[in-house]
């Protein structure tokens, strides 16, 4: 059995993970930005790619923590606002990434094929989310 103890610790850790994710949304809309206030005259192509590079690392790990904190059973009001300013500013430096780098010109002609591998990662994903709860159901 848990204790109560128990509890607020991971009311805590959703709370932390909700921050981080709204922190990493924070962190890859500043690559963008910075990627955006490089264009001009001594604009380096490398430069601009290693940004958005750095830019869709944070996304990703913002969208990590997201996830993590979303499917936890008890939101509160302030985890559940940095969960989706989390996920709103990490799915934005992605398209944005992914615009400048041209990377979606890639996405036309394939899109058969990252819609199934899409959908393939988001059935995967649930099978592993419905097994954690029913973890959490056991132990209590």
């Amino acid at each position: 059995m848990e204790s109560r103890s128990d509890g607020g610790l991971e009311a805590r850790r959703v709370e932390i993970d909700a921050w981080h994710a709204f922190q990493a949304g924070l962190v890859a809309m500043f690559f963008v930005g910075i990627t955006i206030a490089t264009f001009g005259p001594l604009f380096h192509l490398w430069l601009g790619y290693g940004l958005l590079a750095c830019a869709l690392i944070a996304a990703a790990l913002g969208l990590r923590w997201a996830d993590r904190a979303g499917h936890a059973t008890a939101l509160s009001v302030a985890a559940r606002r940095d969960v989706l300013g989390g996920q709103l500013l990490s799915g934005f430096a992605v398209v944005a990434a992914l615009y400048y780098t041209g990377a979606w010109l890639f996405l036309i002609p394939l899109w058969p094929l990252v819609l199934f591998i899409g959908l393939l990662a988001w059935a995967v994903h649930r099978v592993r989310v419905g097994r954690s709860v029913t973890r959490r159901e056991v132990r209590t």
